[in-house]
């Protein structure tokens, strides 16, 4: 779970942690694990929106279009029904097929590493386990994938000048 969220391709390494964390276990008495506990901090917020050259964002984004079913993608509103714009401009063709999937039609993913879309979806299988092997249920999983899909539907926005005072709007 930590690798698909907080590990991206740079140039140096494909699977670069991009955040600190600190781990506390606890051991009882007769050497049995009793607890432990992962701090994340220092998360690379800005790869999101921003990467050098030939560098990733966090795998969990392209695992997540690689790999969700189709009933979780549609309703996400990644399947391409959306009419969403993608990152060249051009409005998506609605088939519900791969329009959504590919991760250049998403700003915050196009022009970045190329990626294996077949080991993207055993990656986003193996953390859709590792998820449920944690307690996550069926819609505490929809609810981690649509804070990722906000991400990518944020990076679609647009804001334009408008004539008011030097508001700006939605395009």
């Amino acid at each position: 779970v930590l690798e698909a969220l907080g590990c991206a391709a740079t140039a140096r390494n494909e699977n670069s942690s991009r955040f600190g964390k600190f781990i506390s276990v606890r051991f009882d008495s007769g050497g049995r694990l009793r607890a432990a506990r992962i701090t994340t901090y220092l998360l690379e917020k800005s790869r999101v929106t921003r990467r050098c050259a030939g560098e990733s964002n966090f795998h969990g984004l392209y695992q997540m279009l690689a790999g969700a079913d189709t009933a979780t993608m549609h309703s996400l509103r990644l399947d391409g029904a959306s009419g969403a714009t993608a990152a060249d401009g051009q409005a998506d063709d609605g088939d519900g097929g791969s329009g959504g999937r590919d991760p250049e039609r998403w700003r915050y993913l196009a022009n970045g590493d190329r990626r294996d879309f077949a080991r993207d979806r055993a990656r986003y299988a193996e953390l859709d386990a590792a998820l449920n092997g944690i307690g996550f249920d069926e819609e505490s999983k929809l609810q981690l994938l649509g804070a990722l899909a906000a991400v990518l539907w944020l990076g679609q926005v647009e804001l334009t000048s408008s004539s008011a005072q030097g508001a700006a709007a939605v395009a």
